[in-house]
């Protein structure tokens, strides 16, 4: 009760739980707390300390554990729609040990997280050090294998306008990502 603020742990393994190698992740001024950039089908344990006046704390809590839930856009046919202008992140955790297919970039073999896009100036832009895109067609058509995104200040960006002569504004595309946590946004 009458908490100002919160400070929040996080673990990422059952076995730190028991070691007590909790980080900080966050404070909060708010009995609620987002954490970005995490995989899919992950668990993750939490800890909360509550702070109130003249720095006052509670005793720290016992750990929750929380999962997160399994990705929705993992086919073209389940696309997630990218608002135009608002930047997020996202996160997959594949590779070659759980996904026998994964160096065959025929669609429907390898586990991949896919977007639908309808950039106005043909821009996208990314943090993150994700090498692994491919751009489609509304159609379904392969348009670009293995993007080659420029680092531009603190984002690498994509244009669709200049790569593509008949690129239109608001022109439907797939954006499809294999693996990697990166921030994505689409102008």
């Amino acid at each position: 009760e009458n908490a100002t603020y919160y400070d929040v742990y996080m673990a990422k393994r059952y076995e730190d739980i028991w070691y007590s190698t909790f980080e900080k992740i966050k404070t909060v001024s708010t009995a609620e707390c987002i954490i970005e950039q995490l995989y899919n089908e992950e668990e993750y344990y939490f800890k909360v300390k509550a702070f109130g006046e003249n720095e006052t704390s509670s005793l720290i809590s016992t750990w929750v554990k929380g999962k997160t839930p399994k990705a929705t856009n993992l086919s073209m046919d389940t696309a997630y729609p990218v608002q135009n202008g608002k930047g997020e992140w996202f996160s997959i955790n594949t590779d070659a040990s759980v996904n026998p297919n994964w160096y065959n970039l025929t669609p429907d073999m390898q586990q991949s997280l896919w977007f639908l896009i309808s950039p106005e100036t043909g821009l996208i832009k990314l943090k993150g050090e994700e090498k692994n895109l491919m751009l489609f067609s509304e159609d379904g058509k392969l348009l670009d294998n293995n993007m080659e995104i420029e680092k531009d200040g603190e984002y690498y960006t994509y244009s669709i306008q200049e790569k593509f002569a008949d690129f239109k504004p608001g022109k439907k595309y797939y954006l499809r990502f294999l693996s990697y946590s990166a921030w994505l946004l689409v102008e």
